[in-house]
């Protein structure tokens, strides 16, 4: 169970729900999250970091995103902030991991699509 998946799981729990078909209530609050609140160009939070990805991508160097966020909503991130993802070499995303923040699991394929040895990811 993901992130997203775990907050629908404890509102419907504070809230009486029984039953929750988790798989509707996720499709439906992307649709919420994506109409409402992320908007295309909105502008990125962190412009400093656009710069530092467009200068490591200018010396040659490989650059790669692991998010805990699902495809759809990391996607919609960076639609919103106006980054183009194929500034990324790669792009590893919470929809196939089960254990996301605070473990390892999702920098592991991040650095595998680099040649990056993991004992090298400090």
């Amino acid at each position: 169970m993901n992130g997203d998946e775990n907050f629908l799981g404890g509102v419907a729990s504070v809230k009486g729900v029984k039953d929750l078909d988790r798989d509707a209530a996720k499709k439906r609050f992307f649709e919420i999250y994506l109409d409402k609140y992320v908007k295309p160009n909105f502008g990125i939070g962190l412009p400093s970091a656009l710069e530092l990805i467009k200068e490591c991508k200018k010396r040659g160097l490989k650059v790669v995103v692991a998010s805990s966020a699902n495809r759809i909503k990391f996607d919609a991130n960076l639609a919103a902030a106006g980054v183009d993802s194929s500034l990324f070499d790669a792009i590893v995303s919470a929809d196939a991991f089960e254990n996301l923040k605070l473990d390892p699991d999702i920098f592991l394929p991040a650095s595998k699509s680099l040649n990056v040895p993991t004992h090298e990811l400090n």
